[in-house]
């Protein structure tokens, strides 16, 4: 985890996200969001979200407590494969150019499906 190196953009209510590097496969783009302290977790959906494999879901690599530089600094992290494409608040922002038909298609058809899947194997978002 490279803790100079923030990425406030994939940052979460819960979680600062900071770049991140797999020493096992230099080629994979990861990154770490690192807890709050006191951030509850959900170990039984955290170990589906590892197994679940989709092309349009951020894959879960790793989770764990990890010790930080500080003393008495030990945190919750997750690690993920570092995103691709777009934001989805970015494509939604420029959408009216690209029309409904478009939103629907490629935006709310795959996203639809995924969350189905993600249902199927018991994770749901409340």
């Amino acid at each position: 985890i490279e803790l100079s190196v923030p990425l406030a953009e994939l940052n979460t209510k819960n979680a600062v996200a900071y770049s991140a590097t797999d020493l096992t496969d230099g080629t994979k783009r990861i990154y770490a969001l690192i807890c709050r302290p006191g951030t509850l977790q959900r170990f039984d959906i955290l170990e589906k979200l590892k197994r679940f494999k989709h092309p349009n879901i951020l894959q879960l690599v790793a989770f764990g407590t990890v010790q930080l530089s500080q003393p008495d600094a030990e945190r919750f992290i997750l690690i993920y494969e570092r995103p691709r494409g777009q934001k989805i608040s970015d494509i939604i922002a420029n959408a009216g150019m690209l029309g409904e038909h478009f939103l629907a298609r490629s935006l709310i058809a795959p996203l639809a499906v995924a969350v189905n899947e993600l249902a199927e194997i018991g994770v749901t978002h409340g």
